[in-house]
């Protein structure tokens, strides 16, 4: 058993006496199940995926609860979830399940439909796609799509588990995975790409770096996190611009 003390920030799950579990994270030992258990209460939750890395991180506690939340579970899982863990106990241990569901959701948002039209899926793709084409690829993938005033547009209400859809581009993006990339023609620029002049500063450092392996120098290419130790040894007299390094929020170690 590992006490761990926590912050002010830590969500947790509790009942009138105290916390019995950090929210997405791991359960406490007053709510373990053991062989003397009768009654369990299930709880089914989606939680902030951000405030579950942190918790996760912060605690040392990686779990594969904490995996699975922090990538994001939508809220509308959560009674299917529950009502298929109630299924899975009552037929591999028996038991009588009680009737009802408690279901706490403040601040519930329902889906924002997205317009999309035929001129910007077809301008972003290059091709000819019809209204028909677009809504068939769309509603085989699960959304809901909706006519709209112009012949040429359709309101497009992603499912629930799509948390990934936020705009017209990404359904652009869908159609063209359920069409087929091969569908999209490759053509040439209608004209040269303009001459790029590279910057002074790019030349100059390819030079040196001719140079010194040209004289046997060996070059070297360090990670590109560094933890501050090594930087202050490196800074061995003081920088007149002073700068400042960007410092990760969730850091994994202090390397």
């Amino acid at each position: 058993r590992v006490e761990r003390i926590l912050s002010s920030e830590t969500l947790v799950i509790a009942d009138e006496e105290g916390a019995v579990a950090i929210a997405g994270v791991m359960g406490g030992a007053d709510s373990e199940v053991l062989e003397v258990t009768t009654s369990i209460l299930l709880e089914a939750a989606s939680f902030n995926p951000a405030s579950i890395h942190y918790t996760g991180r912060t605690l040392f506690l990686p779990s594969e609860a904490c995996m699975r939340f922090e990538r994001g579970i939508r809220p509308e899982l959560t009674l299917p979830a529950l009502k298929r863990a109630t299924q899975l106990i009552m037929q591999l241990a028996g038991g009588e399940a009680a009737k009802g569901v408690i279901d706490v959701y403040p601040g519930k948002l329902d889906h924002e439909p997205i317009l999309l039209s035929t001129s910007k899926v077809n301008r972003l793709l290059g091709v000819e796609f019809s209204l028909n084409q677009i809504v068939a690829a769309l509603v085989s993938l699960g959304f809901d799509c909706k006519p709209n005033d112009s012949a040429s547009a359709v309101w497009v209400t992603a499912p629930y588990w799509r948390s990934d859809i936020h705009q017209a581009v990404d359904l652009v993006e869908e159609v063209a995975r359920v069409i087929g990339y091969d569908k999209i023609p490759m053509t040439m620029l209608s004209e040269p790409l303009p001459r790029q002049n590279p910057e002074p500063i790019v030349s100059l450092k390819q030079e040196v770096r001719r140079l010194l392996t040209g004289y046997g120098f060996q070059e070297v290419i360090t990670y590109s996190l560094t933890g501050e130790n090594m930087l202050n040894r490196l800074l061995l007299e003081p920088h007149p611009l002073k700068p400042e390094p960007i410092r990760l929020t969730n850091p994994m170690t202090a390397d």
